[in-house]
This record gives structure tokens, sequence and C-alpha cells, in this order.
């Protein structure tokens, strides 16, 4: 009985492993394909690599050029601003195109209109009696490059009216068929200097950057205020370039 049971367990074993083998040979269903591959030099390949290239690209480090420059612009800036804030479009305009703003360092100093050929809405009429009209045009791709480049924003036509400051009342400046009308000239300030005298680097290429601006009389410099800028350093048509975030002005009592 036992020599029976034992050759029955031998038989079952002998037909398991025929079975196993033949599972074992069979081919693989067509409807299963291999991994992909991707070849070298491929388009999906050199899209890999182009957006590790992305992903590596570091923030600009300031040169003492750099910080040189940041400094005259901010020589040219005085008003506060936020890109964030409710005013920001208005503010930047100012900033870009304004009597102390900073067109003169991208583009040819806009030296203005003085005569009596009106503006067309007719509101830079002088206040000295003679008749005449005292306003700058400014082309509009000169204005939206700075506050699209420089003062991170985008450019806003729809704005008829922009005023140098929240409150201030007059005319001063608005948009009208492909320019920018400004009360006066588009020019820079009389403040003669200004100086970095502390910085922070944030890990995202942000800098926070503590400014003193200078005035100077009878041949003396004195300060003027104190600013507090928010701003990145980014290569802008082959061209190292401050692109401002926010801006802080103090001014001392005696203001």
């Amino acid at each position: 009985m036992k020599k029976t049971i034992s050759a029955i367990l031998a038989a079952l074993m002998v037909i398991c492993t025929l079975c196993l083998t033949a599972c074992s040979d069979k081919e693989k269903p067509d409807n299963i394909d291999e991994p992909a591959t991707v070849a070298e030099g491929s388009e999906e390949t050199q899209a890999n690599e182009e957006t590790e290239k992305v992903t590596e690209a570091k923030p600009l480090e300031a040169t003492e050029e750099d910080f040189e420059y940041l400094c005259k612009l901010m020589l040219d800036i005085g008003i506060e601003y936020d890109r964030t804030s409710r005013t920001a479009v208005a503010d930047a305009y100012n900033i870009a195109i304004g009597h102390m703003g900073i067109y003169r360092h991208f583009f040819e100093e806009n030296e203005g209109y003085y005569g009596p050929e009106a503006d067309p809405k007719g509101y830079f009429l002088t206040e000295y009696g003679d008749g005449n009209y005292e306003y700058s045009i400014v082309p509009e791709e000169n204005a939206d490059w700075i506050v699209e480049n420089i003062m991170g924003i985008e450019p806003d036509h729809n704005l008829d009216e922009l005023y140098p400051y929240e409150g201030a009342t007059g005319h001063y400046m608005y948009y009208h068929e492909g320019n920018y009308y400004v009360s006066g000239f588009v020019g820079g300030s009389f403040i003669c200097d200004a100086k970095v005298v502390d910085y922070d680097v944030y890990g995202d290429g942000i800098y926070s950057l503590d400014i003193e601006v200078y005035e100077s009389d009878m041949g003396e410099q004195y300060l003027s205020h104190e600013a507090e800028v928010t701003a990145e350093l980014k290569e802008i048509d082959g061209k190292n370039e401050w692109v401002f975030h926010e801006i802080e002005l103090d001014y001392p009592d005696y203001y």
C-alpha cells in the first residue's frame, strides 16, 4: 500500500514539472510592449535636457558695476513703488516717464515741446498766460518696455489719466493713440549721488538693499533720503537690468 501511494505522488510531481516548463516556454502576448527607450539625440531627449538647463539656471550675482547702475537709477526715482499695490500701474509709469523718471537711462532724453500747438486733449496749457503748451510725447513702445521689464508689471493703456502721486490734482500724463503725453518735460533729477550701504540676497535671487541718496548744495553733499529696495537682477536684451519689486523711501525730518 505504501509503495502504491509513493508511486502516485511521484507521478504527480512529474506532471507538475512538465506543466511549469510548458508555461514558461510560451511566447509573450503581442499586446504587451517592451518598456520604451528614448534614443540619444531625439527630440524628447533634447526637451528633457532643456528642462534641466532651466531648472539649473542660477540667479545673476550682482557686481560692483551692477550696484553702481542701480544707484544711478535711484537718483531719478522720487516716489515709492509696490508692484502688488492698487496704484502699481500708475506708479510704474510715473517712475518710467515722469518728470523725475528713469526714461533717460534707456532711451534718448525727451526735451519736450513748448509752443502754440495743443496736446490732443488740450490739457497742458502753461500758466504763463502766453497761450503756449508745454508737454512731452513718449512712444508707447518705449514707455511700455520700461514698465514691463524694469518695473515688472504688464503695461496698461486703459489708464486715461495718471497723476504724479496719490491725491494729486491737475493733469499730468495720459495715453493717446500710441503715445504718452506728459506735462512738461521727461527728464532726470538734480540729486547728485547714491550708494548701497547694505544688502542681503535671498535664495531665489531677490536682493534687499539699503541705499542712501544725496543732494548737493554749494559743493557740499547732504543726505536727501534713504531707500529700501527689493529687486532682482536679470539679463534683458543682453544687459544686466534691475527689476523692481518694491521701493520704500525715508526722508529726514527737515524735509
